[in-house]
């Protein structure tokens, strides 16, 4: 969930729209109000200095994690830790979510600060599909991130307590529109800060402010000592890559990478080297692939020149079978006709990006998303909600598709 400005007022319950904050933010989904865990993220001044608030207490809540182990929030008293809402599903707001929550597990891997994320939908997201996901992602540390499915009635005591939102959209691609902030909560359970997931400076803020929580653990990666059966086999799979590149309808693959063409959102089309992967890596808005939204955080300040290369590396290793190219170097690389190596974007070609007009939100063109012909266009839309807006009123938005 998306608030459109900074400057949102509440007013007879309803959303009053009085001016356009600098730095808009990208209405991606449509509630009926904002919560107050939002509103704090998004509308509170930032002071660096203050002692950190004590905002309101989490809830008690029964939950079952990854491995199924019951959970409850004394399971986490006695250490701070960060919480998340997200479900396995979801395919636009959840992967940018966590890709970002694994660069926090990452800054903050030297305290004994956790990670616990809360999938807002009990009726598919049970622990064994957590467990898989968890994998997908491959986390810094599986032992101190807990991944918890819970009930109906139990997800409402969580978004209630926490202060988030968790709502049907109506929309059987992506069913649920929730809260994408990051919530700090200290040793003894009280909510000590709330940030902004997407937002660069604001993670950063988080970082620090858990470290004026945590403790430091000196020689150990995280809280508790990780184990071969959860290490990640490869620096690609600590940073949580394969949590999108594995899905077609979040990122484009990461196999058969060097030498394929790639047709950029500009229209423009490269031949994937090695200095394309290496700014991939630290500016990844500047040259979109075709298709995709721009949701890849820069790792500029993530990782090191050494981890570039390491990076480098271990994408130009990623083949399959087909893709095998024996003799093809970084250093020796030639354009080259489309082959089987990369006949997956292709396929892709004919998917574009299309603004959704109720909500602003950028959506994928694929054949299952939602849509509509009006006058002669197709539009497409983040969810059934949104097209319901539109096949209402559709005046009221294709006159102002930019209203934001």
């Amino acid at each position: 969930m998306r608030l459109p400005t900074s400057s949102a007022i509440l007013f007879s319950g309803c959303l009053i729209i009085v001016g356009v904050a600098s730095k808009a933010k990208t209405l991606a989904q449509t509630l009926t109000r904002p919560s107050a865990a939002e509103k704090f993220a998004y509308e509170t001044p930032v002071n660096r200095h203050a002692e950190l608030p004590k905002l309101w207490q989490a809830p008690h809540f029964a939950a079952t994690d990854q491995h199924g182990a019951s959970m409850s929030l004394t399971s986490f008293l006695g250490r701070p830790w960060i919480a998340d809402f997200f479900f396995t599903q979801c395919t636009n707001v959840c992967p940018r979510l966590t890709s970002r929550f694994i660069l926090v597990q990452r800054a903050l891997a030297d305290t004994n600060v956790n990670f616990a994320s809360f999938s807002v939908d009990p009726e598919r997201d049970t622990p064994s599909v957590l467990a898989a996901y968890s994998r997908s992602w491959s986390a810094v540390d599986l032992n101190r991130w807990s991944l918890l499915s819970s009930t109906r009635d139990q997800l409402a005591t969580l978004v209630e307590g926490f202060r988030v939102t968790a709502e049907s959209s109506g929309d059987p691609g992506n069913p649920i529109i929730h809260s994408d902030v990051f919530l700090m909560i200290d040793e003894a359970g009280w909510v000590r800060g709330v940030y902004d997931s997407e937002d660069d400076e604001a993670r950063a803020r988080l970082v620090a402010d858990a470290r004026r929580l945590g403790v430091p653990v000196a020689g150990q990666r995280g809280a508790s000592s990780i184990t071969a059966d959860h290490r990640p086999t490869s620096l690609l799979a600590s940073l949580g890559c394969t949590g999108c590149h594995s899905n077609a309808k979040i990122a484009p693959t990461l196999v058969d990478l060097l030498g394929a063409k790639r047709t950029m959102s500009d229209g423009s089309e490269v031949v994937v080297d090695e200095a394309y992967l290496r700014s991939s890596i630290v500016e990844p808005a500047q040259r979109v692939v075709h298709g995709y939204p721009p949701i890849m955080p820069s790792y500029a300040e993530q990782v090191s020149r050494a981890d570039i290369d390491t990076l480098v590396g271990e994408l130009i290793q990623l083949r399959s079978s087909a893709g095998a190219r024996p003799g093809v170097s970084p250093r020796n690389m030639r354009a080259r006709p489309a082959t089987r190596a990369n006949a997956g974007e292709t396929r892709e070609s004919h998917v574009t990006l299309q603004t959704d007009p109720v909500c602003n939100m950028q959506v994928r063109s694929e054949p299952d998303a939602p849509r509509i012909s009006y006058r002669g266009h197709d539009y497409y839309f983040c969810s059934e909600r949104c097209r319901g807006e539109f096949v209402e009123a559709p005046a009221k938005y294709i006159h102002a598709p930019n209203r934001l």
